[in-house]
Order: structure tokens, then sequence, then C-alpha cells
């Protein structure tokens, strides 16, 4: 497919046109394919001052087909990958930076402060699963030994998206431990060497649950989680599961200080607001008095979490 085919393709939705002048278009996609939208917003470029785009995923599989997205992603300004395999070819396209940002989370939405509750549900374990962890927590949970609580059908099609999140984020905070491993561990054609940050790392530790799993073996996940003990390390698909909990169990000071430790990083580093701040600096423009309260409030929390 021709370089030029993409930027042109219709999207399938109606067309309208930007009115008015503006200092920043961001736009933030799962896929470099959701970029394709972008056709159907005609006078963006000419009347936003700074375009910043956001891609979550950009993968190997994505890369066979470089040549459908790379005129929509080189009219950017600026892009920001969650994926670093992708930054030499964006770095070739735009005049501006590509930076590699992590994801984040809502962690005002995730935090258990400023009322935290008991935390009755033994294991949470959402999204993909490690079969032979999966099914030791089963059995487990068949003996009546824990309550395991964890996807049974297609998570994809929420009946409202911000009732579903709502959900999980209680769900998430009333949990003692909280199953995590690289984004798509199980798919290596896609991902190759580049081990994922994927978004549970953060809601894990901003709800406070304990974390079991595999971390990302790189300097991103260290800088991120660079507080002891963010993971209790257990190798991907292993069915010592168990013992790893009846273990932690008997270490109640320890597992309260790996709650803390989490809940308090998160609430410093790894909300909305934190991520926000770097689109802004991009762009060069000051943040508004809504940025410095919600921070403010962050801090709030992570103090009261401190000092619980």
């Amino acid at each position: 497919m021709a370089h030029t085919s993409a930027i042109a393709m219709n999207p399938g939705i109606p067309s309208s046109c930007i009115e008015g002048e503006y200092s920043l278009m961001f736009v933030m996609c799962e896929f470099a394919k959701d970029l394709l939208l972008m056709n159907s917003l005609k006078g963006w470029k000419e009347r936003c001052a700074t375009s910043v785009c956001w891609i979550d995923e950009l993968l190997l599989n994505e890369m066979m087909n470089w040549k459908c997205f790379a005129k929509l992603i080189g009219q950017f300004d600026h892009v920001i990958l969650s994926c670093r395999q992708g930054m030499d070819a964006v770095s070739s396209l735009i005049r501006g930076k590509c930076i590699f940002m992590p994801p984040a989370v809502d962690a005002l939405l995730f935090s258990p402060y400023p009322n935290p509750k008991d935390r009755c549900i033994d294991v949470l374990s959402i999204g993909r699963k490690a079969e032979a962890t999966h099914l030791k927590l089963v059995s487990m949970a068949k003996e009546n030994r824990i309550f395991y609580v964890h996807d049974s059908s297609d998570g994809r099609h929420a009946v409202d998206p911000g009732q579903h999140r709502l959900l999980y984020a209680n769900l998430a905070k009333r949990s003692k431990y909280f199953l995590v491993n690289p984004g798509k561990i199980d798919l290596p054609q896609f991902i190759g060497s580049e081990e994922l940050i994927g978004t549970r790392y953060f809601e894990g530790a901003a709800s406070g649950s304990v974390m079991i799993g595999k971390c990302p073996d790189n300097d991103d996940f260290r800088k991120c989680f660079g507080w002891p003990n963010p993971v209790l390390e257990l190798s991907y698909n292993s069915d010592d599961i168990d013992k790893v909990i009846l273990a932690m169990d008997m270490q109640g000071e320890r597992l309260e200080e790996i709650r803390k430790n989490n809940i308090v990083g998160a609430l410093r580093n790894h909300d909305w607001v934190h991520r926000w701040e770097v689109v802004l600096n991009l762009a060069g423009l000051d943040p508004l008095p809504a940025l410095s309260e919600r921070k403010k409030r962050l801090e709030e929390l992570a103090v009261m979490a401190e000092k619980n």
C-alpha cells in the first residue's frame, strides 16, 4: 500500500471541520491503526499550534504494515510511545520529539484511601491468564482455601465503561494479592524481545494489592517502580502460587510495608496527571489550576498512607 493511501482513507465516520484556533491537538490511540479516524477531522493541522500523539502499542506486527501509517504519524509534531520498539522508526518521521512514556492509572479512583476497606478478596486476576497459575488458584478456590476473583467472560464488551472501571477499582482495593505479568507475554511474535510494562502494574500498585508475578527486566520498569519489592517474583506460568501466598500470609508487617510503598509510589508518580504534565511540556504550555489541585489531593492521600 502506498504512503498516500492511509492518509486519504475514509475511516467510516462522518467528516467534521475544526473551527477556531487551538494551542494543542492531543490524540491518544491504543494502536497506530486508530489514527485512521483522524481522516474524518478536517483542518486540525492548520488550526492547532502543536500536535502530540500518544500510541499505547506500536508492536512488531504493526511495523510490518508501517507504510500504511507512516504518513499519518508524520503529521504530528511530537509522538509518545509506551513501547520502545517503534521509537527509531517514528523519530525519523517527525520534526519534534519521539519519547517513551509508560502507562498510568487514575490513582484517586484506585487508591484505598481515605477510607480503606477490608481486603476480603484473596487473589484478583484481570485479563490474560498464565494457565498453570490460574488452574492452581482455581483448585485452591474449589477447596475453599481462597476467594479467587477472575474474568470468566470476554471483558471487551462492558455495558458502561465508567461503571466497569469503577467495579474493577473497587475489586482491586479490596484484594490481598493481584496477579501481574509483562504485557502480551504469551505473544512473543508480536513484541519481540521487549518486555512491556502493562497497565496492571500501575493499577495493582495504586490499589495497594500485593502484586505477584514477573517483572519486566528493563531499566524502564526499575525506574517506574524504584522502591523495595513492588512485585513478589513468580516465574511466568508457575504453579507455585500457593507457596508464595502461604509464605507471605505469615509476614504481616512485610505485606503492609509493600502495600504502603506501592500506594505512595503510585500516588506520587503514576497518576495520569503526571503524564499530562509531560504532554504540556512538549507543547510548551502552562498547566491549568486543576492540575495543581489534583496533585495536591494525590499528595494528601500519599501522606495519609505513609502515616497509616
